[in-house]
């Protein structure tokens, strides 16, 4: 059974720009969003006004600009995604687990379709430097466009058209496969990571005070798992059980 009719997918499908400080660049992005049928937009700590510039560019997507949602962090605009997918024109200091549009696109509907309350959001950073390694680990997976590497320029609006294109076409294609597991929520997640950081804190594993990545190296493990919820439960539980032993031992 294909899943074309199934247009709530795309209602499900947040595109977020970080930084963003062109006001062309939101009215490109409304429309590249339009033409692929998706209309939701939205704005972390902008570092401009939305102008006349950005409705004149917006063509017939005006409707989007007068719906974005503005928000000061990440955290705030993912706080309903189930999984979200970051753009990287660059990998820094990390061996980042990437994939392309393509194949992004895929797993991003395998989850629209099979879970019906699932959100998915497609990241995509400042126009000067990108996302920041600590925004990129926000992210589940990332994705990278393969642009020539002589010159691999890319304006913001254009990767967001190539994002939706993409997403378009696996939404369109994409088989129901009811059997599957359910990915567990960004909100899962988070609270799984913060779950991690208490334990390892107090075991003296992790330091908070001292400027290490180990929290990021967790992260990057994580992100690669892609956690069902189950595995998350499982996960918590064990984490759980190490503080309920060490409370015993501390009163014995």
């Amino acid at each position: 059974i294909y899943a074309m009719s199934n247009v709530s997918s795309f209602d499900r499908v947040k595109i977020v720009l970080v930084g963003t400080s062109h006001p062309g660049n939101i009215g490109s992005a409304a429309r590249a969003m339009k033409v692929m049928g998706f209309s939701r937009l939205a704005l972390v700590a902008p570092r401009c006004e939305i102008t006349d510039e950005s409705y004149a560019l917006a063509t017939k997507a005006t409707e989007i600009i007068d719906s974005i949602e503005v928000f000061e962090t990440l955290d705030d605009v993912l706080s309903d995604v189930t999984v979200a997918f970051g753009a990287s024109a660059r990998i820094r200091g990390f061996d980042w687990q990437i994939e392309p549009p393509r194949s992004a696109a895929q797993r991003s509907s395998k989850v629209l379709v099979n879970q019906s309350a699932a959100h998915v959001a497609w990241v995509f950073g400042r126009e000067d430097s990108g996302l920041s390694n600590d925004e990129l680990s926000k992210c589940q997976f990332l994705m990278h466009i393969p642009t020539n590497p002589d010159y691999a320029s890319l304006n913001v609006a254009s990767a967001v058209q190539i994002a939706c294109y993409e997403q378009r076409l696996a939404l369109l294609d994409h088989r129901e496969a009811s059997d599957s597991e359910e990915l567990a929520s960004r909100q899962q997640y988070e609270s799984l990571v913060s779950h991690f950081e208490q334990v390892m804190t107090h075991s003296g594993f992790h330091d908070p005070e001292k400027p290490m990545l180990t929290m990021m190296k967790l992260r990057h493990l994580l992100n690669k798992s892609s956690l069902t919820r189950a595995e998350v439960s499982l996960l918590r539980g064990f984490l759980s059980s190490i503080q309920s032993y060490d409370k015993a031992d501390s009163h014995e």
